[in-house]
């Protein structure tokens, strides 16, 4: 399954980068090991025309462990 998300530019430069391999997201889409994220890159609340690119979640950690808040999750993703 492919996931539409925003990301804040500074925050997919670090993607760029190898800076960032993961992503703290609410578990509102039912995120599973496999699927596919397609970021949208936005500027100040606007999307840039044509900005975008994917990685693939390789590993979940569920909220409820390690002091995360229950409905949020850490994605691994290359």
């Amino acid at each position: 399954m492919e996931h539409n998300v925003k990301i804040l530019q500074t925050h997919a430069f670090a993607h760029f980068r190898g800076e960032k391999p993961w992503e703290l997201r609410k578990n509102d889409r039912d995120y599973q090991v496999g699927d596919t994220m397609k970021f949208t890159i936005i500027s100040e609340g606007k999307e840039l025309d044509q900005m975008f690119y994917r990685r693939k979640i390789i590993h979940i950690l569920k909220g409820g462990e390690y002091g995360l808040d229950k409905d949020y999750w850490f994605l691994t993703i290359q």
